[in-house]
């Protein structure tokens, strides 16, 4: 993706710009201060788009899930080794930074 207004052209990551979708970009004008300034969009960005829209939707607590936990932990059968959730909880924590 490339924002291009005046005479500074901002250049985006291009490794969200893949050569599949550069074939066919989408350019729109920004309403905004200065008339000749275009946004070039490629259709793999635009489909990334609708695919953070659909992700969104979905609840972060699966309720259904928390449920069941909460039932097992209730009835005394919830038994997790330590070691497993140390993992996990570490895992989340560098996917995390990683991606932030």
């Amino acid at each position: 993706m490339k924002v291009q207004g005046g005479n500074h052209p901002v250049n985006v990551d291009p490794r969200l710009t893949s050569a599949a979708g550069a074939a066919s970009d989408v350019t729109k004008e920004i309403p905004k201060s200065d008339p000749a300034a275009k946004l070039s969009v490629s259709k793999s960005a635009a489909s990334l788009s609708g695919v953070k829209e659909e992700l969104e939707r979905i609840p972060e607590i699966r309720a259904e899930k928390v449920a069941q936990i909460k039932a097992e932990y209730e009835a005394g059968r919830y038994h997790r080794p330590a070691a497993d959730i140390a993992e996990k909880m570490i895992t989340n924590s560098l996917q995390e930074s990683l991606y932030q």
